[in-house]
C-alpha cells in the first residue's frame, strides 16, 4: 500500500503550471499539476483562476528523474 498523505515530492514548476508534485507508486507515478492565478478571469467573478489535474505516468522502473520531460527517458 502507497502512503499518499507524505511522499509526494514536489518538482521545479514552469509557466505552465504554479505547483508539480509526483508521487512513486507500483508501477510508475501520479503527477498532480495545479495552476492558481491571483488575477480573476472575466466571467469568473472575484474567484481566482484554479485548475488542476492527477494522471499517471507509466514507469515500471522508476527512471523518470522529474525534472526532464518523460518522453526523452525512453
Amino acid at each position: 500500500m502507497v502512503d499518499v498523505r507524505s511522499n509526494w515530492e514536489e518538482l521545479s514548476s514552469n509557466k505552465a503550471f504554479s505547483h508539480m508534485f509526483r508521487l512513486k507508486v507500483p508501477g510508475g507515478w501520479l503527477v498532480y499539476v495545479d495552476r492558481r492565478d491571483s488575477e480573476p478571469l472575466p466571467g469568473f467573478g472575484e474567484f481566482p483562476y484554479i485548475a488542476g489535474g492527477l494522471t499517471f505516468y507509466p514507469d515500471p522502473n522508476h527512471e523518470w528523474d522529474g525534472g526532464s520531460s518523460p518522453s526523452k527517458n525512453r
